[in-house]
């Protein structure tokens, strides 16, 4: 009987304890820093700096996470988030984001063609993976920015 009462507590105890868990999402402010480090085949490995709010009282840990992207309204391929990233607790800090973009094929005129504009519209939609604490936790994201295509960094890419 007391095994029980042990067993039962126990789980009320941790309901008790996930239940006064408050999140809050963390604000993505802006991105900034874009830097083309290689190109290989359809493959593009990109980094840049994400300013980020984390308004809630533990840090986050966000894993390796693949997303849909888009660029001026058209699908153009995948990106994926290549380590991962550490969010500090009740902070706004800089964090720098390495991905891989892999473009799908025929989407390269596409992309050039965009490169003519002063900005592009970049779009990813997916689910991302993450940690608190010892936790496991993911969440749906689609979000849209507005990118000035003249502060790209092409690290010496004849384009």
């Amino acid at each position: 009987m007391t095994r029980l009462i042990k067993k039962w507590g126990f789980l009320l105890l941790l309901l008790f304890i996930f239940s006064a868990c408050s999140y809050e999402n963390v604000e993505f402010k802006e991105a900034e820093n874009f830097h083309l480090k290689k190109i290989e085949g359809r493959n593009l490995s990109i980094s840049f700096d994400a300013i980020l709010n984390n308004p809630n009282g533990y840090n986050l840990k966000i894993k390796p996470s693949v997303f849909d992207l888009y660029i001026n309204d058209s699908h153009v391929g995948i990106i994926k988030l290549d380590e991962r990233i550490k969010i500090v607790k009740r902070s706004e800090s800089t964090v720098a984001v390495p991905v891989t973009a892999e473009v799908l094929q025929g989407a390269l005129p596409k992309l050039l063609a965009g490169a003519l504009k002063k900005t592009a519209t970049v779009r990813i939609v997916g689910k991302v993976k993450g940690k608190v604490s010892i936790f496991p936790a993911s969440k749906k994201i689609d979000e849209t920015r507005e990118i000035p295509l003249r502060d790209l960094d092409f690290g010496g890419f004849p384009f």
